[in-house]
């Protein structure tokens, strides 16, 4: 894959926000071109698109999605697997213990968005997580990225896995908060000090 390859991805969120976001993230930060199509929530999305993606033989109606060269992609984190691959690996440890941590790490922040989302969207108590779960998950994070030497959760090295965390960490109702975390501060600043990101991460 080069920069000429164009995906497209879909999503119910605008801008970067929840599961679209690191896939964005990581797709900028490479230099791939890529179409962002939004899907109102509420109603196109449930109503029209759900319904047209099942009718057109795609069994995974759910978003993000992306579509490249002409195939549908669906899953946060197998999308960020599957273009990391076809990135030459560019974010997959080499080393397969390094890679399982990444994973780990993958899936534990898609369970920290997952609670957030359960917050702001089903409960409508975005204090009571923070005052009841947010810290549980900040110290978590902190510790994960303590056990390898660099700002990254496999060490020097960036891995998809630093996108997802990183989006996570940029929500509104935990960005204040990562202060006092020395290695989530850490990686924040060097995913915010990579070339094709420094004006992406404005937006967040």
């Amino acid at each position: 894959m080069t920069d000429s390859i164009a995906v497209s991805l879909y999503y119910i969120l605008p801008e970067y926000g929840g599961l679209g976001g690191p896939i964005r993230l990581m797709l900028d930060d490479a230099g791939v071109f890529y179409v962002f199509n939004y899907i109102e929530y509420y109603e196109e999305f449930p109503n029209k698109v759900k319904p047209r993606w099942i009718e057109e033989g795609h069994p995974f109606d759910c978003a993000p999605m992306i579509e490249l060269y002409e195939k549908r992609y669906s899953g946060t984190q197998p999308i960020l697997r599957f273009l990391s691959k076809k990135l030459n690996n560019k974010y997959t440890p080499d080393d397969l213990d390094l890679e399982q941590y990444v994973d780990a790490t993958t899936d534990y922040a898609a369970d920290w968005i997952q609670a957030y989302f359960n917050a702001a969207y089903r409960t409508l108590n975005v204090k009571e997580y923070q005052q009841n779960d947010l810290k549980r998950y900040l110290e978590r994070f902190d510790r994960i990225y303590s056990v390898h030497e660099g700002p990254y959760a496999a060490g020097q090295k960036i891995s998809y896995c630093d996108f997802f965390v990183y989006i996570v960490l940029m929500v509104d109702a935990h960005k204040e908060y990562i202060k006092d975390y020395p290695y989530l501060v850490a990686l924040a600043k060097a995913i915010e000090s990579r070339p094709n990101l420094q004006n992406v991460v404005k937006q967040l």
